[in-house]
């Protein structure tokens, strides 16, 4: 069984600008014991694609890590 999933997230919109959304990428087999983090969506598909399916969470970047916790847990 493999996963593919975006959760999106809003954060606040700011008064004199536009608000950033932002993607946590996860793919792979959700059964598996290990799970690998790593930056960016094509990453954590070419990783999947050569492990032959582990779970990976690719980032949208080195810094985003705000909704990490609660999609791991979930």
């Amino acid at each position: 069984m493999f996963f593919y999933r975006r959760r999106f997230q809003r954060q606040k919109v700011l008064e004199n600008g536009t608000g950033i959304s932002s993607y946590i990428h996860v793919v792979g087999d959700l059964r598996c014991d290990t799970l690998h983090i790593t930056e960016g969506a094509m990453k954590a598909d070419i990783a999947k694609f050569l492990s032959d399916g582990e779970l990976f969470i690719g980032l949208t970047g080195v810094q985003n890590t705000k909704f990490l916790a609660d999609v791991v847990q979930s």
